[in-house]
């Protein structure tokens, strides 16, 4: 009996140890982040895949939780004769890539 017993309660700290042991948010939701950087001397426009992140001062950082896999990054700058710059990253689960704006 007491050997029953003593495997029950092994079996339950077991069991214990790998409910702790959850996938991160970012895993579960197949997110990563993209830190975008403004190193010109112009404000910036940032989209990605077509929808509006965010702008960007000069020297200005931001980043965002996005859905991993491609994704287009499109960038407009605010001077007189607006500049686009356009390139493709990969976004990777629970990982930060950076991508920095030099026009």
């Amino acid at each position: 009996m007491k050997r029953i017993v003593g495997l029950v309660l092994i079996s339950g700290f077991l069991m214990g140890l790998s409910a702790c042991s959850t996938k991160p948010d970012c895993e579960y939701n197949h997110t990563g982040t993209l830190t975008v950087i403004n190193l010109d001397n112009t404000s910036a426009e940032v989209r990605v895949d077509g929808d509006k992140l965010f702008d960007l001062q000069p020297g200005q950082e931001e980043e965002a939780t996005l859905a991993s896999g491609e994704r287009t990054i499109r960038c407009f700058s605010d001077a007189e004769e607006p500049i686009e710059l356009e390139e493709t990253v990969i976004i990777v689960d629970c990982e930060s890539t950076e991508f920095e704006i030099v026009f």
